[in-house]
């Protein structure tokens, strides 16, 4: 796997925590936080670092939550038609998650990419190592996720 996917994958964890405040408004902001926190700690972040990865963290994940809350109603709409189907309404829903994940994953990747820019070749190359070693934990544990860590079928957040 290269090393800016692991990189990328690592961020996108970070990503995630904004997807957490829609839990609750203070369970969701320690959460990030706490990531936050582990990375800065992890990179050996500087101040100045810390202050810009966290301004690409703000300026994205309001975005990235309304996405996120879109994505699990649209979902739901998919499950429900489950046991009463409607093809056009199900072929809606399916387009409009679709066009929902896609812009997520672009709003996702932008931020990561605002934060490696602040990040030094040293801080990219820890952050994918750590990458690399929390997915040989899971696999060391029985765990076949795929390239987001979701398990094949299933996603947590719905």
């Amino acid at each position: 796997m290269s090393k800016r996917l692991m990189v990328s994958g690592l961020i996108l964890g970070l990503t995630l925590a904004g997807a957490a405040a829609a839990a609750g408004p203070r369970d969701g902001h320690r959460h990030h936080e706490r990531q936050m926190e582990h990375m800065a700690e992890r990179l050996e972040l500087s101040s100045d670092q810390r202050e810009q990865v966290q301004a690409a963290m703000q300026a994205h994940g309001p975005e990235l939550q309304e996405l996120h809350r879109q994505i699990r109603e649209q979902r739901r709409a998919l499950r429900e038609q489950s046991a009463d189907f409607n093809e056009t309404a199900a072929r809606s829903a399916a387009d409009n998650l679709g066009a929902l994940t896609a812009e997520a994953a672009f709003i996702a990747t932008r931020m990561r990419a605002d934060i490696q820019s602040v990040l030094t070749e040293e801080q990219r190359q820890a952050m994918a190592e750590h990458r690399q070693e929390r997915k040989q934990r899971w696999h060391r544990h029985g765990g076949q996720r795929g390239e987001r860590g979701e398990l094949p079928g299933h996603d947590h957040r719905s």
